[in-house]
């Protein structure tokens, strides 16, 4: 399903009107004819700020508006799945920061930068 099909799927969904999906986008309003050329599929590559308002307005991630997934539950609704208990953590998890470490034995030694010189000031003239 594309990206107007999926917004009028969710619109209907919701029993709204276009105008009034239009309110409930705030501050992310659109067009009314800007919301049917997408409904209609005339517009292949909304903007992201529209993208944003009509996600946030049917409750559906944009992921999933862009055909990107089928769960249309917005991130912020989702649970994340914990690892089992001794369970190796995925890919993705964040992973602690490496240790500092001191400097290889057969690495060149490295020299300080040359201090820079001031510029001088003028002389007052009298």
């Amino acid at each position: 399903m594309d990206l107007g099909g999926r917004v009028r799927e969710a619109r209907d969904r919701l029993r709204l009107s276009r105008e009034r999906l239009i309110e409930r986008m705030g501050d992310l309003r659109m067009d009314r004819n800007t919301l049917w050329h997408i409904e209609a599929g005339r517009t292949k590559n909304p903007r992201a700020d529209q993208l944003m308002g009509l996600g946030k307005a049917l409750n559906v991630s944009i992921d999933y508006l862009l055909g990107l997934t089928d769960d249309p539950t917005p991130p912020s609704c989702r649970r994340r799945k914990r690892p089992a208990a001794g369970a190796e953590p995925d890919a993705l998890d964040v992973q602690p920061a490496p240790r500092a470490t001191r400097p290889r034995e057969d690495a060149p030694e490295t020299q300080s930068p040359a201090k820079r010189q001031r510029s001088r000031k003028a002389a007052p003239v009298d």
